[in-house]
Formats: C-alpha cells, sequence, structure tokens
C-alpha cells in the first residue's frame, strides 16, 4: 500500500468454500451461504521501513502485526504495524495463491497519529 505511514491491521475476506451457479450474470451460492475467512491471515508481509519508539520492544511496529489475528488498535499496546516517515512508505503481504476476494477490511490505530494514514492505495498483483 503505498502512502502508508500509520498503524494497521488488515483483514482480507474470500470464500472458504462455496457451491455456487450463474444465472443471467448473477451468482447465485448454495444454502446455507458460504463461509469466509481471512486470506492474509498469518501470510507474509514485508514493509518500507519499521518504526520502533513503542513499549513491546524490538517487534515494535513490524509489518506481520498487521495480519497476525489481534485486533487490538492501540499502537502502544505493541499490535499494530508502523513505518517511519519515508517519502514513498509501503506495507505488502503475500497471500500465497491466488484468491478471489470480495472485501478488504483496513482498521487504523485509535490513539493519535490516526491521521497519518492517508492518500494509500491498495494494489494487486500477481509478481512475487
Amino acid at each position: 500500500m503505498e502512502g502508508f505511514n500509520g498503524c494497521i491491521i488488515l483483514y482480507l475476506m474470500a470464500i472458504l468454500s462455496a457451491t455456487y451457479i450463474e444465472t443471467e450474470g448473477k451468482i447465485i451460492f448454495s444454502n446455507p451461504p458460504p463461509a469466509y475467512y481471512n486470506v492474509a491471515l498469518n501470510k507474509p508481509t514485508s514493509q518500507s521501513s519499521k518504526h520502533y519508539g513503542g513499549t513491546t520492544g524490538n517487534d515494535d511496529g513490524a509489518s506481520y502485526l498487521a495480519v497476525d489475528g489481534n485486533t487490538d488498535r492501540d499502537y502502544w499496546h505493541g499490535t499494530c504495524t508502523h513505518t517511519r516517515l519515508d517519502a514513498k512508505p509501503w506495507w505488502m503481504v503475500d497471500l500465497e495463491g491466488n484468491y478471489y476476494v470480495n472485501a478488504v477490511k483496513l482498521v487504523n490505530r485509535l490513539n493519535q497519529h490516526a491521521d497519518r494514514l492517508r492518500n494509500f492505495k491498495i494494489e494487486v498483483s500477481k509478481d512475487t
């Protein structure tokens, strides 16, 4: 995510398994509807830099904190990723496969500096 400079928690929701048919351009799922899961959970991540200064030690601001399953949005609890004030900061996750993603949920920090996550874009690529 270019333009990233803040604390995030990321969820990429995809269909776990489903039986469906397509009719008249619409996809109709079986009953019960399919389950969704976070395809980014615990996948490999990286980022342009790592911000230090939290209270938990060397992993403060580490990229994997965005996808470790912890939903605490307070940076000072050591639960969010964070870059330094890079000119073009970025963060990425390798989903290690191809998925039909139907939702992206990006969660920002709650405490001060929530305004730092702005003017960002989400890009998708098959490149490694």
